[in-house]
C-alpha cells in the first residue's frame, strides 16, 4: 500500500489519513479480496495439479471401504456422517493454524479461494463437447461429459449430450465458482472451505446411485443448506435485472421450485433454459436406476448452440451478482469510516 500512496504523491494526490484508512479497509476486505480472486482464476488458466476435483477418486475410494453392500440402512447413513465430519475438521484446524502462523491473513485467504474456485474446468468442457458434437464426433463428447455427470452418457443421443452439458455446465459453475464466492464474503472462509469439501463429498457420494442410498443423504443435504442463501441472492437479482418472458419466468420457477428435486438448483437452471428458450430435465438413468426429471425451462428443443449460450448467460448472471454484493461491501466498508 505505500507503493501505491508514494505513486499518488508523485501525481501531486495527497490522501488524508482516514481516506488512507478507507483504501486499507476495502482492500482488505473479503469483498475486495472475493472479486480480486475471481478474476485471477477466470482468467489465468491452473494446471489440474492444483484442483481439488483430482481428490474425487480418494474420496470414492475412502467411501467404498465404509460404504459396504451388506450394511444396513442405518449403518450406512452413519458412515455417510462420520467420514465427512472426519474430512472437515483437520482440514478447518490446518487453515486455523495458516492464519494463525503466518502474518497476512488477507493473502493467505486469497491463496485458498484460488484452490476453492474451479470455473475454468465447465467452461472447457462446454467448449470442447461443443466442438465434438459440431464435428459429429460423439462417442468422444460422450467421454468428455462423462467427467462432469454421473448419469449414464452412452444410451445419450446428439441432442442428450447437448441438454446433459446444458444442465452440468451452469450447475458446475454455481456450486464451484459462485456458492463458494458468496458463502466467502457472508461467512468468511471457514465456512467456503466446508462448502467447497461437502460439494466435492456429494458429488462423490450421490445417493442417485443406488450404492450410495442412505450413504450420501447427510453430504446432499448439508450441500443443499449451503445453497440456499447464494441461490435467493441470485433470484433477486433474477427479479430486479430486466428479462424477457418476465410472466413466463415466474410460471416455471414455481413449477420447477415444486417438482424439480433440488429446489435452489432447479429454481437457477430454470431461470438459465428459461432466459435461452430451451428445455431441459428429462428421464435419465443413474447406473441401472430411471429417473424421471420433469421438464424446466423454455420451449425449444436443446441444440449444440445451445451449450455456448447458457455457459454465457450463467457467467453473465454469476459476475453481476458477485458485483452487485462487493459494491454494497464495499459501501458497508466506506460508511463505517464516515
Amino acid at each position: 500500500m505505500e507503493l501505491l500512496y508514494s505513486f499518488l504523491s508523485s501525481l501531486n494526490i495527497n490522501l488524508t489519513l482516514q481516506q488512507q484508512e478507507i483504501i486499507n479497509a476495502i482492500v482488505s476486505s473479503s469483498s475486495f479480496i472475493v472479486l480480486i480472486a475471481m478474476l485471477v482464476e477466470w482468467f489465468i488458466p491452473f494446471p489440474y495439479l492444483l484442483r481439488l476435483n483430482r481428490l474425487l477418486p480418494y474420496f470414492l475410494g475412502l467411501s467404498r471401504r465404509v460404504n459396504k453392500l451388506f450394511y444396513s440402512h442405518q449403518q450406512k447413513k452413519f458412515a455417510g456422517i462420520l467420514l465427512p465430519i472426519l474430512f472437515v475438521i483437520p482440514i478447518t484446524i490446518a487453515i486455523i493454524a495458516l492464519k494463525t502462523l503466518l502474518p497476512s491473513t488477507a493473502f493467505i485467504e486469497f491463496c485458498i479461494l484460488l484452490f476453492l474456485f474451479e470455473s475454468k474446468p465447465p467452461r472447457t468442457y462446454a467448449k470442447r463437447i461443443t466442438y465434438l458434437l459440431e464435428k459429429e464426433k460423439n462417442l468422444e463428447a460422450k467421454t468428455i461429459l462423462s467427467n462432469i455427470v454421473l448419469r449414464v452418457t452412452t444410451k445419450l443421443s446428439k441432442m442428450g449430450i447437448a441438454k446433459a452439458t446444458c444442465e452440468a455446465v451452469p450447475l458446475r459453475l454455481l456450486n464451484s465458482f459462485y456458492v463458494i464466492a458468496v458463502l466467502y464474503v457472508l461467512f468468511g472462509i471457514y465456512v467456503a472451505v466446508i462448502a467447497k469439501l461437502f460439494t466435492l463429498l456429494a458429488m462423490s457420494y450421490n445417493n442417485k446411485l443406488a450404492i450410495n442410498e442412505g450413504f450420501g443423504n447427510f453430504t446432499r443435504t448439508v450441500c443443499q443448506a449451503f445453497y440456499v442463501i447464494p441461490s435467493i441472492i441470485m433470484y433477486l437479482t433474477i427479479c430486479i435485472l430486466p428479462a424477457p418472458n418476465k410472466q413466463f419466468l415466474k410460471v416455471a420457477l414455481t413449477h420447477a421450485m415444486t417438482t424439480w428435486p433440488s429446489k435452489t438448483t432447479g429454481m437457477l437452471l430454470t431461470a438459465f433454459a428459461v432466459f435461452t428458450n430451451i428445455q431441459l430435465g428429462g428421464p435419465r438413468y443413474y447406473m441401472i436406476n430411471l429417473y424421471r426429471f420433469p421438464t424446466i425451462g423454455g420451449v425449444n428443443q436443446v441444440e449444440t448452440k445451445d451449450i455456448k449460450r447458457i455457459t454465457k448467460t450463467t457467467s453473465l448472471y454469476i459476475w453481476v451478482t458477485m458485483i452487485a454484493i462487493c459494491l454494497i461491501g464495499f459501501a458497508i466498508t466506506i460508511y463505517d469510516y464516515t
